[in-house]
């Protein structure tokens, strides 16, 4: 699985997941010399981290991220 975390400043949200977490990046994207993605890695996790569309603006209907995980195993796991 391959998580997609938009960002209205990938240079600060690099930083935190680089310096602070220990992620290192794997490629990346430019524009205009700006970075709009770039795919990360730590161990087995990867994701990746790319340029929010639009305005970077939260809109007031903003709901937050939702992550959707599912297991290897989920069969085994009962209800």
């Amino acid at each position: 699985m391959h998580p997609d975390h938009p960002s209205a400043n990938l240079e600060k949200s690099l930083r935190l997941r680089v310096d602070g977490l220990g992620f290192s990046m794997s490629s990346e994207m430019r524009k205009d010399d700006k970075l709009i993605f770039c795919m990360l890695r730590k161990d087995e996790l990867f994701f990746m981290l790319n340029q929010r569309a639009g305005t970077p603006v939260k809109p007031e209907d903003y709901e937050g991220i939702r992550r959707y995980w599912r297991r290897r195993n989920a069969h085994l796991v009962s209800a």
